[in-house]
């Protein structure tokens, strides 16, 4: 693995205030006109999945003696971990709401 020197990599740093405007064009033009919340869920819950599946072939390429890149596998791990995490905090969050409704006095 050869590591590049720090000048190559200072030289592909993009300015915030540069890459701002490209990143709200984006943002803008990929932006659903009309999303629900189950929409919105269901695509959370797939982004979840698609970072799982990644950590596990990269984990599954290491194992079998692959040349695969050590620390973007351990990046893919740790990625996936957190969204995980992230995505069982917002399903406990909803669960309390939910029953915080349920025992709502009418």
């Amino acid at each position: 693995m050869a590591i590049a020197p720090i000048g190559a990599a200072s030289a592909q740093l993009v300015r915030f205030d540069q890459a701002l405007p490209n990143i709200q064009a984006t943002a803008e033009t990929n932006a659903p006109q009309t999303s629900s919340f189950g929409d919105m869920l269901t695509n959370a819950v797939q982004h979840v999945n698609a970072d799982q599946v990644a950590a596990r072939e990269a984990v599954a390429g290491l194992a079998s003696g692959e040349n695969v890149d050590l620390h973007g596998t351990m990046i893919r791990l740790e990625k996936a971990e957190i969204t995980l995490r992230a995505m069982t905090s917002v399903r406990d969050r909803m669960i309390t709401a939910y029953e915080q409704i349920m025992n709502m006095a009418l």
